[in-house]
């Protein structure tokens, strides 16, 4: 199951780069009814695809509760997410279903983001469900190296 947040500009570009190496057989996209998605399935239209469909602007528990309910019914292989957002929203549905989860990470962190009381809790969070994602796959080393200085605690879980 490829999990989207936002399909737009390097995310296509990465997915149809990617997966264009991949079997077409059968996948399974959860994203936002957005008109860049309708993009990316039609640049991937030689695929086998089934959609699943959530609101176009989700709340991050709205997006949480259709991947846990999408992973617990789907017995899927792989959840692959993208960017930070899907990836956390992720991990309970793959916890929970015990399907390994590997998020591609787009993001880049910025000083800003963790200011104040409600940056140190999106801080906290962020160390604490990042880790129980499988597989981190940061699209260069320049974002691997800031994910690492933004959430240290990954450094205990780094394999070379």
């Amino acid at each position: 199951m490829l999990v989207l947040r936002w399909p737009v500009g390097g995310i296509r570009t990465f997915i149809r780069y990617e997966y264009g190496n991949f079997d077409r057989s059968k996948y399974t996209i959860l994203a936002p009814d957005m008109p860049e998605l309708q993009v990316l399935l039609n640049d991937l239209q030689e695929f086998d695809w089934s959609y699943i469909r959530i609101e176009q602007r989700p709340s991050i528990l709205h997006f949480v509760r259709s991947v846990f309910d999408a992973s617990l019914r789907g017995h899927y292989d792989l959840i692959h997410s993208q960017g930070v957002t899907a990836g956390i929203c992720s991990v309970l549905g793959s916890v929970v279903s015990n399907t390994p989860h590997i998020m591609t990470s787009h993001d880049v962190f910025l000083k800003g983001q963790f200011k104040g009381l409600k940056g140190l809790l999106k801080k906290l969070g962020l160390s604490f469900l990042i880790p129980m994602i499988n597989i981190i796959h940061s699209v260069s080393y320049d974002a691997q190296d800031n994910l690492m200085q933004y959430l240290r605690v990954l450094g205990v879980f780094k394999k070379n």
